[in-house]
């Protein structure tokens, strides 16, 4: 008989051990999801980061980026390169706008979206880069996205093609189009041809 109640408090000793432990463990796990939305919190206000499903949403819809400014000193359809188009239109909020005109980087919340046109002047693709504080520290806090012509989200983020040739100009914060930066160069012909 006390071979019966010492293995039934033994069984009850350890159920609560297991119980304390898995409250512990979800207590841990719940601290750490809640340190990690703080800090996304942080860096992007009371949203998560941002996808590409919102910035349609904003150049689509809520402010047409057909009512935006061209990129200064560039027409419609200019002469564009690959990954982009045989002919490209870059448009430029004005957040981007001013920053073109300062000469001092592209300020946080500027968005520079082009449209890629192939060599019979179809549109084939948009894409865009929208600067937003703290989220790409290695790219220069942009954030690409790739369109197809009917607005659907083809890539987005951190995207490897983009920032591994935007990298090339680091030095004029990663804009090829057109001088940005005091010190930038852009890599792009005295004809108005544009790199990328």
């Amino acid at each position: 008989m006390k071979k019966s109640w010492l293995i039934i408090l033994s069984l009850i000793v350890l159920f609560f051990l297991n119980l304390i432990s898995g409250c512990q463990q979800s207590t841990e796990k719940t601290a750490e999801s809640n340190d990690k939305a703080a800090r996304t919190t942080a860096v992007y206000g009371n949203k998560s980061a941002p996808s590409g499903e919102d910035l349609r949403k904003l150049i689509y819809e809520q402010t047409p980026y057909q009512e935006w400014a061209l990129w200064p000193g560039k027409g419609k359809l200019f002469k564009g390169m690959e990954p982009h188009g045989v002919y490209v239109t870059v448009y430029v909020n004005e957040t981007a706008l001013e920053s073109i005109k300062n000469a001092k980087g592209m300020a946080y919340n500027s968005i520079v979206l082009k449209e890629n046109y192939s060599a019979d002047k179809q549109l084939a693709s948009v894409t865009v880069m929208q600067k937003i504080k703290g989220y790409n520290l290695e790219g220069g806090d942009w954030f690409w996205v790739k369109f197809s012509p009917d607005s659907k989200v083809i890539d987005e983020g951190k995207v490897i093609m983009c920032l591994g040739c935007h990298t090339g100009a680091k030095t004029n914060d990663y804009i090829y189009t057109g001088k940005v930066t005091a010190k930038g160069t852009p890599a792009h012909s005295t004809s108005g041809d544009d790199k990328h």
